[in-house]
This record gives C-alpha cells, sequence and structure tokens, in this order.
C-alpha cells in the first residue's frame, strides 16, 4: 500500500494595499462597502483585510486614519455593514470617530479594538 504525500499548502502573501490613505476604495457610491477597517497600523489593516478576504468577506475597505475613514464613508454614502476600528490611532482616536458616526446618524455595526506593545 503506497501512501499519496500531500504538497504543503504555500503561504499566502499579502498583497500590496496601494495609497497610504485610503485602500481599495473601488465600491461605487451608495453601495453596500461590506467591511471597512480602520486603523492606523499598516501591517493590521493587511491582516484583518487578507483574513477577511480570505473568508469570503467583500468588499473590504481600508483605511489608515479616522479622518481618511470619514471622508470615504462621505464619498460612499456612508455604505459600510461593519466597520472594524482601532481604539488607539493618532489624531481622531477611536472614540472620536464613533461620536463623528453618532452625529451622521451611521446605522452599521461597529466593532472597536486595540493592541499595544508590551512594555
Amino acid at each position: 500500500m503506497t501512501s499519496a504525500t500531500v504538497p504543503p499548502a504555500e503561504a499566502p502573501r499579502l498583497r500590496p494595499l496601494g495609497e497610504p490613505n485610503v485602500f481599495d476604495s473601488a465600491a461605487t457610491p451608495g453601495a453596500d462597502a461590506g467591511v471597512l477597517i480602520v486603523d492606523d497600523d499598516l501591517f493590521q489593516l493587511q491582516l484583518l483585510q487578507f483574513q477577511l478576504e480570505s473568508l469570503g468577506v467583500a468588499p473590504v475597505q481600508a483605511c489608515n486614519s479616522g479622518l481618511a475613514a470619514l471622508a470615504w464613508l462621505e464619498r460612499h454614502g456612508g455604505a459600510a455593514t461593519l466597520l472594524l476600528l482601532d481604539l488607539n490611532m493618532p489624531g481622531m482616536d477611536g472614540v472620536e470617530f464613533i461620536r463623528h458616526l453618532a452625529d451622521r446618524r451611521h446605522r452599521g455595526a461597529v466593532v472597536v479594538f486595540s493592541s499595544s506593545d508590551a512594555r
């Protein structure tokens, strides 16, 4: 009896995301944007976007600041079903961003997360 050798799966690679402020903003105005990730850490943005897309979630948009995310939401009619939001960001932090969402009567779900380096 012979055993078949299964080649190891090649590790998926993170794809380059392009511009530094708003990534993959291909959704049409008024269309459901799916998920919008807001985080100042480029690695976290890429990782979350990759993980969600690997699970078949689409479309996934990513912004590296609260200001960029508000601008993206404004351009796309506030269309984001789910926002993944970093709490600790320079400039506009997650709490201030949520206040802006409330002022705009955002109707999507918001997940707030945060990470910090070991000290």
